[in-house]
């Protein structure tokens, strides 16, 4: 199990330092965005956008701040943060669902089970989960 965990590691290691290899020869603009509200660069990553979203003090709210999210490219806002998760994936193209039989992924995971159950004819109840044994 060490060993494992240790290779994991290593590897996201090895990704880190790519990302930041690359990062110095590729303009920053393919890791950033600027947020419409505050002119602010925030990192093309989901959750660092969400939070900006939510904290960002430049964006303007109703009084009540019935909208606790308010989108950094657009006048899109909402009161949830799974909404605005989805919703700025669209922005930045994040697509971290992926099917396990082809290559088609999607940012959200119901449109994958969609895809799963009407591509590939594969359903919650034809896989069989009881047989978890090792032996």
């Amino acid at each position: 199990m060490y060993f494992l965990a240790s290779s994991r590691l290593v590897e996201k290691s090895q990704e880190m330092i790519k990302i930041y290899m690359v990062s110095k020869l590729v303009p920053t603009f393919y890791f950033s965005v600027s947020c419409q509200h505050c002119n602010n660069q925030i990192l093309k990553v989901t959750e660092d956008l969400v939070n900006h979203s939510q904290h960002c003090h430049a964006a303007i709210r109703p009084p009540l701040k019935q909208f606790k999210y308010c989108c950094y490219s657009c006048n899109y806002h909402t009161h949830h943060r799974p909404n605005m998760r989805r919703h700025i994936r669209t922005h930045i193209g994040d697509k971290p669902f992926t099917c396990c039989y082809c290559s088609y992924n999607s940012n959200e995971k119901v449109r994958v089970d969609y895809h799963l159950e009407h591509v590939h004819k594969i359903t919650k109840d034809s896989v069989d989960i009881t047989n978890t044994s090792l032996t």
